[in-house]
């Protein structure tokens, strides 16, 4: 069977603006404890790989919708520990935030979701979300750099412990062994980071890191441009986030992840499915009637359960797996659950996640596991 992985986005009401306006709750508990959770657990009841929150820096300019949301990160944390398979993937900023938190960050998410914890890097060079910083807008290069430095930093931060360095030993009064404790002294172009880190070596080694394309490009062209060597042993980002609004161009940009040297490739869909209330065309005009939802670089699919599944199956011939933005999550998360990848596991386009001492199966237990990635090697290890 096939290793196709399906992973969905969290945020809000949904993909689309309007999305609100469908949903199945009263706005005023969009942010309540009991839906987050019982919307994570859903996801996971219904065996999703990964599921995605992502961080915003200032309410989203370009909707009449409702703009509230939590810190995507503390978000993570807080539904980590009350899952037990499926991944937790965070969409966080590099070009403000200081390298040494988000590594302090994204550690303590791995440590409380028990190893499976993910990175989505995000470089929103927007001047509104400079000024919340208190910083002025940068070029195309500065970013390009800060990206690939932000990340190099971040993993040498998490290899900063070596395995093993918390020995606990009783007799010598010693807490940690201090040589397997590092500094990095990462020197970048714009910051420099002495170490080690305050938080033990994440459960996976690293968490997983996902990055968009385009991102990877512009960071790998400027570390190459500079000359600078690489500490880290592998490849930069784990998965390689892809766009396009057809086949062709998913296939191309693909290809380009692939070149880059991207272990694993996702593609981003946005879905509109059939429901009890109406055809998904028919739903999409009344959301759009409300608000529209512009055409942007995702591919969109509109359809029946098996129209959906008809074009993820597709695109399992080209990528690893796929990041579905559901239009409405009230109304599309759960035929996604039920109907879609079901049928992508009859089809063998997708092998059904196992689940820890369910028929004595022996289930992955971190997400590097379920992904099939490796357990990086630590850098400092001797």
């Amino acid at each position: 069977m096939s290793s196709f992985f399906v992973a969905v986005v969290l945020d809000g009401d949904g993909a689309h603006p309007a999305a609100w306006r469908a949903a199945d709750h009263r706005p005023d508990t969009l942010l309540s404890p009991e839906r987050i959770l019982s919307q994570v657990a859903e996801a996971e009841r219904y065996g999703f790989d990964l599921i995605q929150f992502t961080d915003r820096q200032v309410p989203d300019q370009g909707t009449d919708g409702i703009v509230g949301q939590l810190d995507a990160v503390s978000l993570g944390a807080y539904v980590g520990p009350t899952t037990s398979t499926i991944g937790i993937a965070v969409g966080a900023q590099v070009l403000d935030p200081e390298p040494f938190h988000l590594a302090a960050q994204f550690a303590s998410l791995d440590h409380a979701s028990l190893g499976r914890a993910a990175w989505i890097v995000r470089a929103d060079n927007d001047p509104l979300v400079a000024a919340a910083y208190g910083h002025p807008e940068r070029d195309a290069e500065w970013v390009a750099v800060e990206v690939g430095e932000v990340i190099e930093a971040v993993r040498l931060l998490w290899d900063s412990w070596e395995d093993g360095t918390v020995i606990r030993d009783s007799a010598s009064g010693r807490y940690i062994d201090g040589d397997k404790l590092h500094h990095i002294d990462f020197v970048g172009e714009h910051f420099s980071v002495r170490g080690p880190l305050i938080t033990p070596r994440p459960t996976q080694g690293q968490p997983v890191v996902l990055a968009d394309t385009s991102l990877l490009q512009q960071a790998l062209a400027a570390r190459e441009a500079s000359g600078r060597v690489s500490r880290i042993d592998g490849p930069l980002v784990d998965v390689a986030l892809v766009t396009g609004t057809n086949r062709v161009a998913v296939h191309e940009q693909a290809a380009a992840a692939r070149d880059l040297g991207a272990p694993l490739v996702f593609v981003e869909v946005e879905v509109v499915l059939d429901t009890d209330t109406g055809t998904a065309a028919e739903r999409l005009s009344r959301l759009d009637a409300d608000e529209p939802w512009g055409t942007g670089t995702r591919l969109r699919v509109v359809g029946s359960a098996s129209e959906v599944s008809d074009a993820l199956a597709g695109l399992a011939e080209v990528v690893d797996g796929v990041l579905l933005h559901p239009a409405v999550l009230d109304a599309d998360l759960p035929e996604l659950g039920r109907l879609v990848l079901p049928d992508l596991a009859r089809r063998s386009v997708r092998q059904i996640p196992a689940v820890p001492g369910q028929d004595g199966a022996a289930a992955a237990t971190t997400l590097r596991e379920r992904l099939g990635l490796p357990r990086p090697a630590n850098v400092f290890a001797a």
